[in-house]
């Protein structure tokens, strides 16, 4: 595992190529940091559309969306405390 890199972050690298984002575990922590010290925070979702470029990611089960949903929150989460 890179320096500097957490099993977290080869998990949300995962859960985000199976879904179909093609942007990097890095930019969609970025992109998470950027919205929540923006001046109007953007929500959450706006966040989820943008990494899909508004197309919606590619899971084929609800138990996944669930999944990715859980994760991005914990991600979040993290990086908001």
């Amino acid at each position: 595992m890179p320096e500097g890199r957490s099993s977290k972050d080869t998990v949300f690298e995962q859960i985000l190529r199976e879904a179909g984002c093609s942007v990097p575990a890095w930019q969609a922590k970025t992109l998470i940091l950027g919205s929540i010290a923006a001046t109007d925070m953007v929500s959450p979702g706006a966040v989820l559309k943008a990494l899909w470029s508004n197309e919606g990611a590619g899971l084929e089960t609800l138990g996944q969306g669930k999944e990715m949903v859980a994760h991005f929150f914990s991600v979040w989460n993290e990086l908001s405390a």
